[in-house]
C-alpha cells in the first residue's frame, strides 16, 4: 500500500517530501516519486538527490524510492501507480495546473491535494475537519495517514443549507464561509482538511476547497478524495477489481525487477541446440531412474531439465498479450517434447541391445513407470500449484531456490521419458491384465500427464504474472481478443483431458 508522489517542480518537491515521508512513516509503507512531463532530467536528478538526501536526515526505515519520469497524461499516471501497487496519491497544489484536477477526479484510490508552504502538524489541536458532512472521510484518512484526527469541524452548516441553492447563492454561501475561516484566525501552522466524496462541479465540498486553495488564508488546505465512492464501485469492471485485490496481496514487482525478469523468460524461451541437449540428458537420465526404480536419479533429472521456463514464458506471454512470445515459448516446448521423447526411445533401444533378448519387456516396467501411466484428477492440481509457485518464486530474488522444488512437483521430463521406453520396447494396448496394475494407460497416459501439467502451469504462470505487474495495459483490439481466445482454449483443452481422465462413467452414472 505505497504513496505515489507527483511533483512537476523543484518547489513542489522541496515542500512536500516532509508529508510524503510523514505518511509513508505512519503507514509504514514505501513511496514512489513521479516527475511529470517529457525532458525534465534536470528535475528528475533533483529529485533522486533530494530523495537520498531528506532519507538520511530523516534516518527512515523507508526502502529507497523510485524516481520515474513519466508523460503528463492523468491516466498514464493512474496506471503506473496501478502498476506498482501505490494506493495513495500526494500532489503539492501548483496554479492553473488542470493535470492535478484530472488526477483527483480521476483516481480510485486516495488522492491528498495539498496548499502548503509548510511541514506536517504533529499535533491534533493544529488539525481541522471543514465540513460536518464529509467528516468522516476527513477523519478516517487523516488518521490513517498523519496518525492524527481532526480535533474540530469548522463548518456545520455549508452543504446542509446550500445543497439545493442556485449557483450564484452556493458562491456566495462559499465566499461567507471562507471569511468566517479567516476571521477564526488560523495560522500556517494548521492544517484544514476537506474530504470530497463526487469530486465533480456539483460537488459543494469539491467547489468550496478550490476556491479556499486560492485564497489568501496562512493555513494548510488539504483537498481529499477517497476515490473509492459506492458509484464508482459499482460502474468499476471486473478486472479492475480483481485488479486491486491482488495487488493488495501480492504488491507488484519493480520495474527493474519486471525488466530482468523478462529479459530470463524471453531468452529461456527461444529454441536452440543448448536447449535440445539439456532436455535430451534430462529425458535419458529420467529414463535411466526409471528403469531402476530410483525416485533419487528421476528428482536429479528434473532439475537439470529446462523445460519449465518456456512454460513460464508462455505464462508471461499471455499476461503481457505478447503473441510473438508465446509462438516461441509454444514451439521451444514442442522442441522440448519432440527431443525429450526422442532421446528416451534412443535410450531404450540401447537397453534393448544390451538386455537378453528373451526378456519379457513388461518386466522392465517398474511402478515409477506404471505410476505415471495413471493420470488423475489430482494431477491437474499439482499441475496448477507448481505453476503457481514457480512463476511466484520466479518473481521474487528470496524464492529463487522454490523454483527447483516447483519443477519436481510438476515432474514434466518423467512421463515423457516413460512414454519414450514404451514405445522403444513395444508396450502398447492389448496387455495382459495379470501383467498390468489396473487403470493404466501406456504412452497415452504418460503424454496426458505432461499435457496437463503444462496446460495447467501455463494458467497458473500467466495469472501469477499478471498479479506482480508483468501485464500490458493497452487496450488495442488486437490485443484485447487475442487473449481470452487463448486463454479459453486453454481451458477448453484442459477440461476435455479432465473428463477424458475421469471417464464419462463418472461423469453420467448408470442407475446400475
Amino acid at each position: 500500500m505505497s504513496i505515489l508522489f507527483v511533483v512537476d517542480s523543484d518547489d513542489q518537491l522541496r515542500v512536500g517530501m516532509p508529508w510524503c515521508l510523514r505518511f509513508a512513516t505512519e503507514t509504514q509503507s514505501d513511496f514512489h516519486l513521479v516527475v511529470v512531463g517529457d525532458d525534465r532530467k534536470v528535475l528528475l536528478k533533483h529529485a533522486q538527490l533530494s530523495v537520498a538526501s531528506h532519507l538520511e536526515q530523516f534516518d527512515s526505515p523507508i526502502k529507497k524510492p523510485s524516481v520515474t519520469q513519466i508523460a503528463a497524461d492523468a491516466k498514464t499516471i493512474l496506471r503506473h501507480a496501478d502498476s506498482i501497487g501505490c494506493r495513495n496519491v500526494l500532489m503539492i497544489r501548483s496554479d492553473g495546473d488542470e493535470l492535478q484536477w484530472a488526477i483527483f477526479r480521476q483516481s480510485r484510490h486516495i488522492v491528498v491535494l495539498l496548499s502548503t508552504n509548510e511541514s506536517p502538524p504533529v499535533e491534533r489541536e493544529h488539525v481541522f475537519s471543514v465540513m460536518a458532512e464529509t467528516h468522516p472521510t476527513t477523519n478516517r484518512i487523516t488518521e490513517k495517514l498523519l496518525g492524527l484526527i481532526p480535533s474540530k469541524i469548522v463548518c456545520d452548516q455549508l452543504i446542509s443549507d446550500d445543497r439545493n441553492a442556485a449557483d450564484t447563492n452556493r458562491q456566495e454561501h462559499i465566499g461567507c464561509a471562507i471569511e468566517d475561516l479567516k476571521a477564526e484566525g488560523y495560522t500556517q501552522h494548521d492544517l484544514l482538511c476537506i474530504g470530497v466524496e463526487t469530486p465533480d462541479q456539483n460537488d459543494v465540498a469539491f467547489q468550496f476547497g478550490k476556491v479556499l486553495m486560492s485564497s489568501d488564508l496562512p493555513a494548510s488546505i488539504a483537498l481529499i478524495s477517497d476515490g473509492d465512492s459506492f458509484s464508482q464501485a459499482i460502474t468499476r469492471s471486473l478486472s479492475e477489481r480483481i485488479t486491486m485485490w491482488v495487488s493488495t496481496i501480492a504488491p507488484p514487482m519493480e520495474r527493474d525487477e519486471r525488466v530482468t525478469l523478462v529479459q530470463n523468460l524471453e531468452t529461456g524461451s527461444v529454441p536452440n541446440l543448448e536447449f535440445l541437449g539439456l532436455i535430451s540428458a534430462s529425458s535419458m537420465l529420467a529414463a535411466f531412474g526409471l528403469l531402476q526404480d530410483s525416485a533419487a536419479v528421476i528428482i536429479g533429472a528434473m532439475l537439470i531439465a529446462p523445460l519449465m521456463t518456456p512454460i513460464l514464458g508462455a505464462g508471461l506471454s499471455l499476461s503481457y498479450g505478447n503473441r510473438p512470445l508465446f509462438k516461441s515459448s509454444l514451439l521451444t516446448i514442442l522442441l522440448g517434447f519432440v527431443g525429450a521423447l526422442g532421446a528416451s526411445i534412443l535410450f531404450g533401444w540401447l537397453v534393448l541391445l544390451v538386455r537378453p533378448a528373451s526378456d519379457n519387456h513388461l518386466d522392465w516396467i517398474t511402478p515409477e513407470m506404471w505410476s505415471r501411466c495413471r493420470p488423475s484428477p489430482l494431477d491437474f492440481c499439482v499441475g496448477l500449484v507448481g505453476g503457481l509457485a514457480a512463476s511466484y518464486a520466479q518473481t521474487r530474488k528470496h524464492l529463487s531456490s522454490a523454483l527447483a522444488g516447483a519443477a519436481i512437483a510438476a515432474a514434466l521430463v518423467p512421463p515423457i521419458s516413460t512414454a519414450g521406453l514404451q514405445i522403444a520396447f513395444g508396450i502398447w494396448g492389448n496387455l495382459d491384465p495379470s501383467q498390468v496394475p489396473a487403470g493404466v494407460l501406456p504412452i497415452g497416459g504418460p503424454i496426458l500427464l505432461v499435457t496437463v501439467n503444462v496446460l495447467t502451469i501455463m494458467i497458473g504462470a500467466s495469472f501469477v504474472l499478471w498479479a506482480r505487474g508483468l501485464r500490458n495495459e493497452s487496450t488495442s483490439a488486437t490485443r484485447s481478443k487475442w487473449v481470452p481466445r487463448v486463454v479459453s482454449l486453454l481451458l477448453f483443452l484442459t477440461l476435455v483431458i479432465l473428463v477424458t481422465v475421469v471417464g464419462p462413467e463418472f461423469i453420467f452414472p448408470s442407475d446400475g
